[in-house]
């Protein structure tokens, strides 16, 4: 029972006992009054009669004894009244039963009145002629007592009433910090940090409440010093300081990650670029001018680079470059280069003067590209290839070394669109679905969906086309397709939980959301049973943009889950602004993890926030029971991967 009906019941209680011992009381003092009041009078009404009585009774005129004794019974306020003589004969009676109207009989029987009777000598002179006995009747004095106690009960009920109406009031308003506090407290568990401004006037709630506020400050800046450790020391670790670009570690680590995924046997491309003379411009020029040459080359290269979202820069080392552009055709990234290199040879580009050299500092690229997945070092080994191949070559012909021979069914560049327009306006999309894995591995979580293309008796993977999807505008086909079809699968299945991955642009379209919670609306008896996945890059619009989008799926019981999560260095701290039921760790964090310290404690210190704030932690990638032992170890929630079961077109 809550405090407040505690409470509550405690007064009404009270006030109850007072209640029914005043009336109590005023009964017992009513009966009593009643009953002396009925002795009074029947004592008065036997001596008057007695006196009046005594001139018949000396004639022994039993004629006007008898009206004279009527004039007084007729008058009904008595029950017997008899004149008897000194050896006890009733000479003249009169009785009449005790009738009560408009009072109950178990009133009457509860609570008896009691009169005594009244008696006197009738006399004449010194002569004693007889006795008149006088029992009066209680019917008048019920009546009265039973209004007094049908007022007293009214009066309880009214009093009781009031008494609950008003202790309810005034306990609301007195409790009401409390309640303040209880919010507080739920807000501590979703990593919200609400203070009360508003101090209540009661001391000891007033101290309570001053209390709560206190340790709501000191939670928030544990919670963000956490973070903020977190994410330095992820930063320190994959991270170069001096272009903040992700350094060999962490470039590598990616795109192995990028290489295994689901998407990882699209089309893609891997150059490296070498700052030929950067030794020199140290030496020379000092270090501070060497740093800026480095960091204005990395600027460069971004801008060149900026409309390929899904890119993985890097600084290998000294003025060694690397990047990886996933879902890049061969002919669509030599006019790419031959930018870059044009604003590489402008040295107006830089902010260092690099006159001052005997010899001119210059740029050697290798481009090296896969059309299916492969391993990255042999993509690296390929690139490296490919940048001595070009150093040593006349002209300046591009050598994009491939590290797989080109297939004649790989389509070029202006198929691709028309090939994905055919597939979508024809309904070729299949589904495939990947148990992911509860952390005891005796349940499923859900079953995530990826979709494939029926290609001539083959199907095609997402990792094919996807990123050639996202790059031609047919995300927001491709993804009203798929919900479509998991939806569908949703509502002929019994208690299966499936995800489905949105692409970024979820989040920025419009229409598509429209279309979205219109459909959600019309399957809304199996919503409960979707997850849909965001990939981690929405972060990069505002919060409140992603709030919203979050909020309105929730309205319709649907959980939301953040796929490829920490590959944003300051991703820890959305977990709090956010309301996610699950994070999916990136696979570059789980691949390997247990030769990787560094790794261990970034997705310990995200268990632990991300338990805190209620959101459930997954890791993706699982391929080998090495890994899987070590992420159970540190609290894993769940994983997935080819370990547990490949996509496959059934489920179950």
């Amino acid at each position: 029972m809550s405090l407040f009906r505690r409470l509550m019941l405690s007064i009404v209680l009270l006030v109850l006992v007072l209640l029914a011992a005043n009336a109590f009381v005023s009964i017992y003092n009513a009966q009593t009054y009643f009953s002396d009041q009925l002795s009074v009078v029947a004592e008065d009404t036997a001596t008057s009669l007695g006196l009046t009585l005594s001139h018949a009774a000396q004639s022994d005129d039993l004629a006007q004894i008898n009206s004279m004794i009527d004039v007084i019974f007729d008058r009904g306020y008595y029950r017997d009244i008899a004149y008897k003589n000194f050896d006890g004969d009733a000479l003249v009676s009169r009785h009449r039963e005790v009738v009560v109207e408009g009072v109950p009989d178990w009133f009457i029987s509860l609570i008896p009145i009691e009169a005594n009777q009244g008696q006197a000598e009738v006399l004449s002179g010194w002569m004693r002629l007889g006795v008149i006995e006088v029992d009066i009747h209680p019917g008048y004095a019920y009546r009265d007592l039973w209004r007094v106690v049908y007022q007293q009960v009214w009066l309880f009920l009214f009093a009781t009433a009031l008494s609950w109406l008003l202790a309810g009031l005034g306990l609301k308003l007195l409790l009401r910090p409390l309640l303040y506090v209880e919010r507080q407290a739920e807000a501590i568990c979703r990593k919200e940090f609400p203070i009360q401004s508003k101090l209540p006037n009661t001391p000891e709630l007033k101290r309570m409440v001053l209390a709560m506020n206190r340790m709501v400050q000191k939670i928030q800046a544990m919670f963000a010093q956490q973070v903020e450790l977190t994410e330095t020391l992820r930063r320190e670790s994959h991270m170069d300081a001096l272009t903040e670009l992700p350094n060999r570690k962490e470039f590598d680590a990616r795109l192995n990650a990028w290489m295994k995924s689901e998407v990882g046997g699209a089309p893609s491309i891997l150059f490296l670029l070498h700052i030929q003379g950067l030794d020199r411009v140290n030496d020379t020029l000092g270090r501070d001018q060497g740093d800026s040459l480095v960091m204005d080359v990395a600027g460069v290269m971004q801008s060149s680079l900026e409309e390929w979202p899904d890119m993985i820069p890097s600084r290998r080392s000294g003025g060694d470059f690397s990047v990886f552009l996933p879902g890049v055709l061969e002919n669509e990234v030599i006019p790419i280069l031959e930018e870059l290199k044009q604003k590489m040879a402008d040295l107006d580009s830089f902010t260092v003067d690099l006159s001052g050299l005997d010899d001119p500092v210059s740029f050697e690229f290798g481009v090296s590209s896969t059309q299916s997945a492969c391993d990255g070092m042999r993509l690296l080994s390929a690139a490296d290839i490919s940048m001595r191949e070009m150093s040593v070559a006349e002209g300046s012909e591009w050598r994009i070394h491939s590290v797989e021979d080109k297939s004649e069914d790989i389509r070029p560049a202006g198929e691709w669109r028309q090939y994905l327009q055919s597939a979508l306006s024809s309904h070729s999309l299949i589904l495939h679905y990947q148990p992911v894995m509860s952390a005891d591995g005796t349940s499923v979580i859900h079953y995530e969906s990826y979709a494939r293309i029926q290609d001539e008796g083959k199907l095609l993977n997402a990792g094919v086309f996807w990123p050639l999807v996202e790059r031609y505008g047919f995300a927001d086909q491709m993804d009203r397709a798929i919900v479509a079809l998991v939806l569908r699968k949703i509502s002929s299945s019994d208690n299966v939980q499936f995800c489905v991955n949105l692409s970024p642009q979820a989040l920025t379209n419009e229409p598509f959301q429209t279309w979205l919670l219109r459909t959600l609306a019309e399957f809304s008896d199996c919503t409960s049973r979707l997850t849909l996945e965001l990939p981690e890059k929405v972060l990069r619009l505002p919060l409140s943009k992603i709030k919203s989008f979050v909020d309105s799926l929730k309205r319709f019981g649907v959980l939301v889950s953040l796929d490829h999560f920490g590959v944003t260095p300051s991703s820890l701290g959305v977990l709090q602004s956010l309301s996610f039921d699950c994070v999916k760790i990136d696979r570059r964090f789980t691949l390997d993890i247990d030769a990787h310290t560094e790794n261990r404690f970034y997705i310990k210190s995200l268990l632990q926030i991300a338990q805190s704030c209620d959101v459930r932690v997954i890791a993706e990638g699982i391929e080998d029971d090495r890994d899987w032992q070590v992420l159970l170890g540190l609290g894993i929630d769940g994983g997935q991967g080819y370990l547990f079961a490949p996509p496959s077109e059934e489920i179950g």
